[in-house]
């Protein structure tokens, strides 16, 4: 539909008359050449589960991604592009609240990207970002199409608080009528501990989804 107008557009164009939109000259902010910021989402949401023995777990999000529009002659393609970790850090702080931690500890960071309407098997162009990360992406002819960054379980068995953070990541859809519908931030926890006797296996996650 986006081309469709920009061709109807084009077609009443009266000789000699070029208007170039305003935003063309707004500032980049982070985005690059040709684009501008759309918006900014903030991850903030925080949860807390109690456990057996007086125990629990936390996880607090803190962190924000910029969404991107490609800027055109006519019409923009609005949230092409989304910055993951910025303009700061997705964070995530585990702790764990009671007694010490006396088996395992382990979190996981996940970051998934939803892209929709992409055409003809177009390619989703991807920055890994933070090190240590990866990167999969589902099948071209999916919608949405789905590039999920991730990284390999961080354990610290001896301690009650871990902080994980992921930056620098770009997911920027094909030209066309793509556009970046929504991520997801996702910390996982798992935590083993003895209680009286019993051996406890703990699995938990705080999911959060922007929509900006």
């Amino acid at each position: 539909m986006r081309k469709l107008v920009r061709i109807a557009m084009l077609c009443v164009l009266t000789a000699g008359l070029i208007v170039v939109p305003a935003q063309a000259a707004f500032a980049a902010d982070g985005c690059g050449a040709d684009w501008h910021k759309q918006s900014d989402g903030h991850l903030n949401h925080t949860a807390y589960w109690s456990l057996a023995g007086g125990r629990g777990i936390s996880i607090v999000h803190d962190g924000y991604v910029r969404f991107c529009t490609k800027e055109n002659f006519w019409l923009d393609d609005w949230n092409r592009k989304v910055l993951l970790g910025y303009p700061s850090a997705l964070e995530s702080t585990v702790s764990e609240t009671g007694n010490y931690v006396d088996g395992t500890f382990c979190v996981k960071e996940e970051v998934r990207v939803f892209v929709r309407n992409v055409e003809n098997n177009a390619i989703t162009t991807v920055t890994v970002g933070s090190s240590g990360f990866s990167y999969s992406t589902t099948s071209s002819t999916s919608d949405p199409i789905v590039t999920i960054f991730r990284k390999s379980w961080v354990c610290a068995n001896t301690a009650s608080k871990i902080d994980v953070s992921y930056a620098g990541g770009v997911v920027t859809g094909p030209t066309g009528d793509s556009y970046i519908d929504h991520i997801e931030y996702t910390t996982s926890v798992k935590m083993t501990y003895h209680y009286n006797g019993t051996l406890y296996a703990v699995d938990r996650a705080l999911i959060e989804n922007d929509y900006s």
